[in-house]
Parts: C-alpha cells; sequence; structure tokens
C-alpha cells in the first residue's frame, strides 16, 4: 500500500507541473488574439493645417430699394471668435470693406484682395466676431450692384482640425472639427428691383440693345459719375437698365432702330389691356416726368415696332445661376433669366425633378431634393415661355424656340469619400485641398489620402457652395485638379460596390470599423471585383477576423487535449511499472 500510495503522489506532482506549464503556455497564446480584437478601437489622433468654413448669413432689407442696405445674422460659429465678411454674385467673390475703405478680410493666395469699395461695405463700426454663443449680428451692410443680381453673404472662419485613423488601417482617417457647435445656416440671397425694362409693346419681349439716356429736368444729359457709369446706357438680353442717382426731376430718352417711343394713345390702352391680362411689367414710362423723392423710381418702358414684321422674338435665356447645399442636402438653385414670369424646370436625364416661376424681374430661386439627385449625372435648368404670354401670331414674324439652351449645374456634395486618381492611376498618400475656383481658389481646408489613395471628409467641413479638389503628390507637388463631379466619376464603381452616394451623407462608411479594401495593379490601377462578385466589405472584414480568431482558439484547445491525453497514457504506463514487482533472483 506504501509503494501504491507513493506512486499516486508523485503523479499528482507531475501533474501538477504540467497543468502550470499549459497555463502558462495559454495565458502566452491569449495576449496576441486580445491585442489583435483590441487594435480595432485603437484611435492615433495627428494634427493636420487649418481649416475655413463658410457660413450663409441670413439678411433683412433696411429701408427700400434706394438704400440698398441690409442687416445680416447668422449662427452656429466658433463663440468670440473673428471672421471674415464675403459677398458671391454670380460666383465672383468680394471682401467687404470698412467705413474707411479698408479690406476686413485676408489675402488669398498671397494676391491683392477683392473689393468693390462703397458697393459693399460696413456702413457703421462694427467689429467682426462672434458673440460668446457663436452668432453674428452686423447692424447695416451696403450692398449695390448695378444689375438685378442675387446677393449671398458669407461668414468665413477658421477652425483647428484633427485627423483621425481608426485602427490600424490608415484608409479610415477622418478629418474632424474640433468645435463642432451649430449647423450651417440656409442660403439665402437678395437682389434689388431693377430701375426699368425696355420691352416691344406688340410682343412682350425685352429688348436688347436699346439706348436709354438720363435726361435732367432742362432735357440735358445727365453726365457719367461714379454713380452714373454709363449715359446712355445700353441694355443687355433683359432689356434692364439702371440709373442710381440723387433726388430730383428726370426724363428717359429711348433709342432703339426700327421702334418708335413714345405710344400713341390708343397703342397705350390695348397694351394696357394685355398687361393686366399677363401680369408682365409695370409703371410704365410714356415720356411723363420721373420724380425721384426718397427712394428710386421704377419704369418699364414700351417702344413699338414700325411693323409687326420687326417686332422682337428672342429665345428665353438663363443669364445666371448658382447651386447652393442646404443644411438638409437639398440643393437650392438662385438665378435670373431674360423674361418675367419664364417657367423653370429641373431634369435629371428625362425626369423632371423641381420646378418654379420667375419674377417679374426674372429672378427664381428652385430647390431640388436631395433624394432626386443622381450622382453620377448633373442637374439640367431649362427656361420656358409660358403659353400665350409672349409673341404675335402672325405668318410675318419668325417665331424663335420657346425653350432656352440647357444649362448643367453640379451639385455640392454632402460628403467626400473615395480613391484619388489620375488617369486612373490611384496618388498614394495624396495631399488634397478643397479650394473655391471663383475665388483664387482659396483653400479652405487640407487632408492627406492614406496609402491606399483613399480619403474621407465629413460635411462639416466641405463649403455649401461650389468647390474643387486640387491634388498634390505625398512630396507636395502639385499634380491635377478635379472638379467633384469628375472625383464622383473617378469613384463611380467604387460607389456602386459599397451602396455610396455624396448626396446623402447616411451612406458614408464613416462608422465602419475599417475602410473597404481594394486591390492595386502594378501601375497602381485600383482593380475592383469582377462582375456578380461581391468585394470585402468592413463587415466582411470583421467576420473574418472573429473567423481566424476561433480558429486559433480551437487549435490551442486542440493542442491542450492532446496533450492532457499523452500525459494520462505516460502516467498510466509509469504507474503500471511501479507497480510491477522486480523478478526474483535466483
Amino acid at each position: 500500500m506504501t509503494l501504491a500510495r507513493n506512486a499516486i503522489l508523485s503523479y499528482i506532482v507531475y501533474m501538477k507541473w504540467l497543468l502550470t506549464g499549459i497555463v502558462v503556455f495559454l495565458f502566452a497564446l491569449a495576449p496576441p488574439l486580445y491585442a489583435q480584437t483590441n487594435d480595432i478601437n485603437t484611435n492615433l489622433d495627428t494634427d493636420v493645417p487649418q481649416a475655413i468654413r463658410n457660413y450663409c448669413l441670413s439678411y433683412q432689407q433696411l429701408g427700400d430699394n434706394s438704400e440698398h442696405t441690409v442687416r445680416l445674422s447668422g449662427s452656429g460659429l466658433k463663440p468670440n471668435a473673428p471672421f471674415e465678411l464675403w459677398r458671391n454674385i454670380d460666383n465672383n467673390w468680394v471682401c467687404a470693406t470698412d467705413m474707411n475703405g479698408a479690406p476686413l478680410c485676408q489675402s488669398v493666395q498671397g494676391e491683392e484682395i477683392p473689393t468693390v469699395g462703397k458697393e459693399f461695405q460696413l456702413k457703421t463700426e462694427t467689429a467682426l466676431v462672434t458673440d460668446g454663443n457663436g452668432n453674428i449680428t452686423i447692424p447695416q451692410v451696403h450692398s449695390y450692384s448695378e444689375d438685378k443680381k442675387n446677393h449671398f453673404f458669407f461668414a468665413f472662419q477658421e477652425y483647428s482640425v484633427r485627423s483621425t485613423a481608426i485602427g490600424d488601417n490608415p484608409g479610415n482617417k477622418l478629418a474632424q472639427i474640433e468645435v463642432t457647435n451649430g449647423n450651417a445656416n440656409d442660403c439665402t440671397a437678395i437682389y434689388w428691383d431693377p430701375e426699368g425694362t425696355i420691352f416691344d409693346a406688340l410682343t412682350l419681349e425685352p429688348l436688347p440693345g436699346t439706348s436709354v439716356s438720363l435726361l435732367r429736368e432742362d432735357r440735358s444729359l445727365y453726365p457719367e459719375s461714379p454713380q452714373v457709369r454709363q449715359n446712355p446706357f445700353s441694355t443687355g438680353e433683359d432689356g434692364h437698365f439702371a440709373f442710381y442717382v440723387e433726388d430730383g426731376t428726370y426724363f428717359l430718352r429711348i433709342n432703339k432702330s426700327q421702334y418708335r417711343f413714345p405710344l400713341s394713345t390708343n397703342e397705350i390702352t390695348n397694351l394696357s389691356t394685355r398687361l393686366a391680362e399677363t401680369g408682365l411689367y409695370t409703371n410704365l414710362y410714356i415720356g411723363n416726368p420721373i420724380v425721384q423723392l426718397g427712394t428710386i423710381e421704377h419704369r418699364d418702358v414700351p417702344v413699338i415696332p414700325s411693323s409687326s414684321a420687326q417686332a422682337t422674338s428672342t429665345r428665353p435665356k438663363i443669364l445666371s445661376s448658382m447651386i447652393v447645399r442646404q443644411p438638409n442636402g437639398n440643393q437650392t438653385i438662385f438665378g435670373t433669366v431674360t423674361h418675367p414670369k419664364l417657367n423653370l424646370e429641373v431634369y435629371v436625364g428625362v425626369s423632371k425633378v423641381a420646378s418654379t416661376t420667375a419674377n417679374n424681374y426674372g429672378v427664381f430661386t428652385v430647390e431640388v431634393s436631395k433624394t432626386k439627385i443622381d450622382p453620377l449625372r448633373p442637374l439640367e435648368l431649362v427656361a420656358i415661355k409660358p403659353k400665350g404670354v409672349y409673341g404675335l401670331k402672325t405668318a410675318a414674324l419668325t417665331q424663335q424656340p420657346d425653350r432656352s439652351v440647357p444649362v448643367l449645374l453640379y451639385p455640392v456634395p454632402e460628403f467626400i469619400e473615395g480613391y484619388i486618381a489620375v488617369d486612373k492611376a490611384i496618388l498614394k498618400n495624396a495631399e488634397v485641398r478643397l479650394a473655391i475656383p471663383s475665388l483664387n481658389n482659396k483653400n479652405v481646408l487640407t487632408v492627406q489620402a492614406d496609402e491606399k489613395g483613399f480619403v474621407k471628409i465629413p460635411s462639416s467641413l466641405l463649403p455649401q457652395t461650389e468647390f474643387a479638389l486640387l491634388i498634390a503628390d505625398e512630396n507636395g507637388t502639385p499634380v491635377s485638379s478635379m472638379t467633384t463631379a469628375s472625383f464622383a466619376e473617378n469613384n463611380s464603381e467604387y460607389m456602386k460596390q459599397e451602396g455610396v452616394n455624396l448626396f446623402d451623407e447616411s451612406t458614408a462608411t464613416v462608422n465602419r470599423v475599417n475602410s473597404p479594401i481594394r486591390t492595386l495593379d502594378a501601375q497602381g490601377r485600383m482593380i475592383f471585383p469582377p462582375p456578380g462578385t461581391s468585394s470585402p466589405t468592413p463587415s466582411q472584414d470583421q467576420n473574418a477576423q472573429q473567423e481566424e480568431q476561433q480558429g486559433l482558439i480551437a487549435r490551442a484547445i486542440q493542442l491542450v487535449v492532446t496533450l492532457l491525453l499523452l500525459c494520462g497514457i505516460f502516467g498510466i504506463i509509469w504507474y503500471i511499472k511501479r507497480r510491477t514487482p522486480p523478478p526474483v533472483q535466483p
């Protein structure tokens, strides 16, 4: 019995040390498994250059049209921080000046700051600094333009930006603003009513190329000055004219080849009846004095052709257009057309997605829902004459088309996500600058793509107006520039595979753990999976990692079980040998 007890105790000691070794082995195996899981949630932050956000400002008109003065306000900016004040008319950006004419903005790419003096100037001493809640209030700003143009007002403000890489995959770099204390404001625009329009009394068409002279009360020509830059004034395609003068009594002199002015009494009576039916033109000028007292007097001027064959018929035209992304992702188009009350229609392909009607001055605004936008197609804007309003039913007059030449407009993306490619070749670690082309490529943000050429930029850092992508290689050498439409086209396959729509931020892969992995060929070009096969998505990558971890654990368990069985077998053999008595010596 003593021999058996000693054998059992020896076996227990042996198994204790064996099990201790197995536990140590498992602990040695566990850290790599834990680290492999934990790497997914590791954040790596690196500083990148400043960003500039531009905010649309709301306006309130002060006084009448002659004042050309607005009160500007906005919210959602960085608190207690300076900002710049800019105006945009037809994608022409100018900086505001103070009461002494000094610009209130920094230079753009080292060039002279674009200003227009008193035409965009603060009328009171106002510090351009937000309050403690990030709000803006500018009591009086004078903003004048000779034509009936949409005036947009923006505040530009610098922000500190960080680039965050999630996990060990730099393909998930995401630029983030440190201060996100509000949403962007709705973009709206103000215009000043024109002083008048010259139009054909038979067809009601606006008359381009008409000479309009401003005369004093004594019928002498009013001299040219900083306020009256040209006299006579030659009308453009919309027949519009404008004179910005002090109070007084004035007359107009109209000259147009093969047209007569003024009209007879009967002609005025017939014209007034037709205008009442169509709602076009107001305050007709028929040669009587114009008395201006405090407000600019609006006058529309009818002229009559020498015959119906000489009457004017013009094709409608879109004179200006600008597209802006609103905070909700919808796109608003602002613009002007040649004719009053034209119908405006917006198409994506053959589908009409929005429509509106221009006002009596040819100014319009139309909003397009982001759900109607095709990320790979531009919006097509068309102006159409309303039926029965313009023209004459006579064979002697050659009628021009009722539809304008379409204007293509490219929506402003909600976010940027995809690969930086030039001539289908990926640029690894490319430097990407977001810039405003119409403002000497003013830089609003600089980020760097990862080693696969992949980049993501959220909506909080994108301008609400048109911008371009200026591309440099990893050494900072400029390589190319591209529009957002070109970027979308270059990434059409990626967006199709991943279900990404740059005009719907809910489709962004910002919340995915890893960026989609793509294979590059020897020339650095993207290789996409053949049709009918699925590309590895972040969720598939996670499943693969989990399967690999489970496989490692299963192999470890198999190894432990095998060691235990071997130990048991060797222990039994050792025990049997200890129980067997030695042979008896003869």
